[in-house]
C-alpha cells in the first residue's frame, strides 16, 4: 500500500499514514482504457470511462494538495491550510497545482492539448454529472386553429403540420470512442508530468508545466 509514513517515536504521541489511494483509480482506469482500445463496449461503457477519468483527475488533485500541505506543515496544522484548496472548483485545481507545488514559481502550460483535454472532460464531466434540461422555444406555424368547447379544431386542409424542434445534444450522446481515447491519453500525460513528478520530488518544468510569466 502506497502512501505517506509519519513516525513520532515519543511513547505517546501518534504516528500517521497517508494511504495514496489514487494508485486503485489508475489500476482500473487502465483496465477500462484497455477495454476501450480492445473495443469491448456496452451501452454504459463510454459515459462510465469519462465517469472513472474524472474521478481519478479529481483524486489525484486532492491528494496532491493533501500531501503538500502535510509535508509543508505537518500532521496536526495541514487541515486548516489544504481546506480552502480542496473546496476550490474542479478546473481551478488543476490550473493551480503546479503553482502551488512549486511555491508560485511554475503555472500551467494552458496551450498544451494534454491540458486541454482535462479541461474538456472536466467540462463534460459536469454537464454529466449535473445535467439540467431546458426549455426549448420552437414557432409552430399559423393554421388557423382555434377552441371551441374546450377542443383545439384544426382545419382539414392544415391536418399536416411542419414545423422544427431544434433540440440540443443530450451530454450523454457527445461521448465517442476517440473521446475517450484522448481523455484517457490526456490523463496519462497528467500522471507521468504532474502526479508522477510531485510525488517524488522532482517536479520541474515540462511539456505540461512552465516558468511563471509575470
Amino acid at each position: 500500500m502506497e502512501g505517506r509514513l509519519i513516525l513520532n517515536l515519543s511513547e505517546n504521541d501518534h504516528s500517521f499514514f497517508l494511504r495514496n489511494g489514487t494508485k486503485l483509480y489508475y489500476e482500473k482506469l487502465r483496465i477500462a482504457y484497455k477495454d476501450i482500445l480492445d473495443g469491448v463496449e456496452r451501452p454504459y461503457t463510454y459515459f462510465a470511462f469519462v465517469t472513472l477519468c474524472s474521478a481519478t483527475l479529481e483524486a489525484s488533485l486532492n491528494f496532491l494538495i493533501i500531501d503538500y500541505y502535510l509535508n509543508k506543515y505537518g500532521p496536526i496544522r495541514y487541515k486548516q491550510y489544504c481546506e480552502s484548496y480542496m473546496g476550490l472548483p474542479f478546473k481551478n485545481k488543476l490550473h493551480i497545482m503546479p503553482s502551488l507545488l512549486s511555491e508560485g514559481k511554475l503555472m500551467i502550460d494552458e496551450d498544451n492539448s494534454a491540458i486541454k483535454q482535462l479541461e474538456a472532460l472536466i467540462a463534460l464531466r459536469n454537464r454529466l454529472l449535473h445535467n439540467k434540461e431546458t426549455l426549448e422555444a420552437f414557432n409552430l406555424p399559423n393554421v388557423g386553429a382555434e377552441i371551441k368547447d374546450g377542443n383545439l379544431i384544426i382545419p382539414e386542409s392544415k391536418k399536416d403540420l411542419e414545423f422544427e424542434l431544434m433540440i440540443k445534444d443530450n451530454p450523454i450522446e457527445t461521448i465517442s470512442k476517440e473521446l475517450c481515447i484522448k481523455f484517457g491519453k490526456a490523463l496519462g500525460e497528467f500522471k507521468k508530468h504532474i502526479m508522477d513528478l510531485a510525488l517524488s520530488d522532482s517536479f520541474s518544468t515540462n511539456k505540461m508545466v512552465k516558468e511563471c510569466s509575470w
